[in-house]
């Protein structure tokens, strides 16, 4: 029993090689291999292989995703990464979680590399805001270098900041508005990310989804805003009504769904919370319902899912005919390479939603007999004060018997 329960992790974490494509792109870009650009624009060749680095696993996933729905739809082809401020999330090719100054480098020279995402965290040894990701709260990068050299360097990448802490909004968005000009000049998009309202397994957020709205707009009006739910892996489940009402509810106060609004708005979503019940598509009101985009990804840890999880998204939100819906659709998902590594993962995967559940129970069932136990003994004490306090006033209410009286009553006792 500990082996099975132990071979999904070893499999996951010590299998050589890395077991897993990652796919982070849209369903509707066809294959780039004839326009691999430059940042001052100069083609190369279409029959030069794009330049890939192998400890990245395999970045693409174009024609996997091409067969899936049937061809890319006639578009012409997707925009050049530097299309500008209203570049598309979901048509971009992403570096994720880009947390010190190595990857960032690596990021800056990788020509399939459209987009960077990195998290933004406050450092209590440096005193300041750094990009890491939690439970890390330390790195060698920090924002202000991160957009120092993001707004300097030769190669154009769009950016998106994903924002983990309340308190680093604020002097991120101040220290970023410094750069404005020049990303604006260099024609590079930036999207403001936060999980700003509870989502599945979650009750609450860490953020307050008006006050994040406002700042964003008022501070960096021209940035795209990426608005997403908390949620628990562990035990949560599909992305409810409730949970779409809230999130249109906020654009709609903050008139981000109005026409001729210049804020652009991407929703954010967990894949696997997607496709967790199939007859449950709430989800696809944010397209029905509002002009936003939609972009499904899998967390910093995540195992990667399986092709039938893909499928299930693409048959859950119609991404086969509509091409309106394909074009609005992206994917940041790590997806597993074969059947049997698909089968490890979510062994892995429920394996770790059954430890959640049990883990979640018992300090439930501990918090209750905790304060079951508090609330006995205050009652109980409580009980004695007032008896006391009872028969404290009864004698004090009653005269002074004489001996005889008092033996008297005694022996009628």
């Amino acid at each position: 029993f500990f082996g099975l329960l132990v071979l999904p992790f070893f499999c996951f974490f010590f299998l050589p090689p890395r077991p897993s494509l990652i796919l982070r792109q849209c369903l509707v870009a066809p294959r780039r291999e004839t326009t691999t650009a430059t940042r001052r624009g100069s083609p190369q060749p279409a029959s030069q292989p794009r330049k890939k680095e192998a400890s990245e696993g395999s970045i693409g996933g174009f024609s996997l995703l091409e067969s899936m729905v049937g061809g890319a739809p006639p578009l012409g082809g997707p925009p050049p990464p530097w299309r500008g401020l209203w570049a598309s999330s979901t048509a971009q090719i992403w570096w994720h979680s880009c947390c010190s100054l190595r990857d960032l480098q690596r990021a800056l020279e990788d020509l399939t590399i459209t987009a960077i995402e990195s998290d933004v965290v406050y450092s209590p040894s440096r005193d300041e805001e750094v990009m890491a990701h939690p439970p890390v709260v330390d790195s060698d990068l920090t924002f202000g270098d991160f957009m120092e050299t993001c707004a300097a360097h030769e190669a154009v990448r769009h950016l998106k900041l994903d924002f983990k802490e309340r308190r680093v909004v604020g002097p991120c968005l101040r220290t970023a508005r410094r750069y404005e000009a020049k990303l604006k000049e260099r024609g590079q998009a930036l999207w403001l990310n936060a999980d700003v309202l509870a989502g599945p397994g979650c009750a609450s957020s860490k953020f307050d989804a008006d006050d994040f709205v406002r700042a964003c707009k008022e501070q960096m009006p021209d940035a795209a805003l990426s608005l997403g739910w908390r949620v628990d892996l562990g035990v949560g489940g599909s992305y409810e009504k409730e949970h779409v009402d809230a999130m249109i509810a906020l654009l709609r106060r903050h008139r981000l769904l109005e026409e001729g609004c210049r804020t652009r708005v991407v929703v954010t979503a967990n894949l696997r919370l997607a496709v967790f019940d199939s007859e449950k598509t709430h989800l696809a009101r944010v397209l029905e319902e509002t002009p936003c985009e939609l972009l499904l990804w899998t967390g910093f840890g995540e195992p990667p899912i399986s092709q039938a999880d893909l499928d299930e998204a693409v048959r859950l939100f119609d991404l086969r005919d509509a091409d309106d819906r394909r074009r609005r659709v992206g994917f940041d998902v790590h997806v597993a390479s074969s059947p049997s590594w698909a089968l490890a993962a979510n062994a892995a995967f429920r394996i770790f939603r059954i430890y959640a559940f049990v883990k979640e129970k018992s300090s439930t069932l501990a918090s209750h007999l905790i304060a079951g136990t508090a609330n006995a003994a205050a009652s109980g004490a409580q009980k004695i004060k007032k008896k006391n306090t009872f028969f404290t006033a009864e004698a004090a209410d009653k005269p002074i018997l004489e001996p005889q009286q008092r033996t008297l009553l005694a022996s009628a006792s």
